[in-house]
């Protein structure tokens, strides 16, 4: 049976997200890097309309979105596969996925806005982007002990995935200083012994 394809790109937090839960569920895919993203060509993001990714392709089924990919891969795996989503988190761990959510796209907008397309760094967009991203990764760090606090190894949540790739992300393409944030650092530390995290470091992808 053809493995599935994920349409994605090594430099990407939204990418790498899917790929550790994917090796975390033991699910193998077939990853296809997307070479120039300011392609305008659907075909090239694995069918997005919307030009994004990641991309999960199983025959004629597109599915868009990392949070639903990852549901999809779960869902897939040939073992169980205990995965704590943000629906069934606690209300404080609910509204720490929303601000993460919130700085992984910020993310997204800062790299690509100023590292590819060269908009002004003083640009109100940018700036506004930076801000909220500074003040919000200094909420999740300060809050980060309580929120996992007690928290058991079983099940994994994606809010810790996620957080690690985010924070990661940070340190590969830096956009906001990460000085004094201790709590994620040490986080960050540990969780990336994990061999999902060791399995899919962040690279620069050359542009095909």
């Amino acid at each position: 049976m053809t493995r599935p394809q994920l349409f994605g790109r090594n430099g990407s937090h939204f990418t790498r997200l899917v790929r550790m839960v994917a090796f975390e569920a033991g699910v193998d895919l077939d990853f296809q890097v997307i070479g120039d993203i300011q392609g305008l060509d659907p075909a090239d993001y694995g069918g997005h309309p919307g030009l994004k990714f990641p991309v999960l392709v199983r025959g004629e089924e597109r599915t868009f979105g990392a949070l639903t990919i990852c549901r999809r891969i779960v869902e897939a795996a040939p073992g169980e596969v205990r995965i704590l989503w943000p629906e069934a988190m606690d209300p404080a761990l609910q509204n720490a996925w929303e601000l993460l959510s919130h700085a992984m796209l910020a993310q997204v907008q800062l790299v690509f806005g100023i590292a590819i397309t060269g908009v002004p760094a003083d640009h109100p967009y940018i700036v506004k982007a930076e801000r909220g991203l500074d003040g919000t990764m200094a909420w999740l760090n300060a809050r980060l002990p309580a929120l996992l606090a007690d928290r058991p190894a079983d099940p994994l949540s994606l809010f810790e995935i996620a957080l690690y790739c985010q924070w990661e992300h940070l340190r590969f393409r830096p956009t906001v200083p990460l000085d004094g944030h201790d709590n994620l650092a040490a986080f960050s530390e540990a969780f990336g012994a994990r061999p999902s995290a060791l399995a899919t470091p962040y690279l620069i992808d050359r542009r095909l």
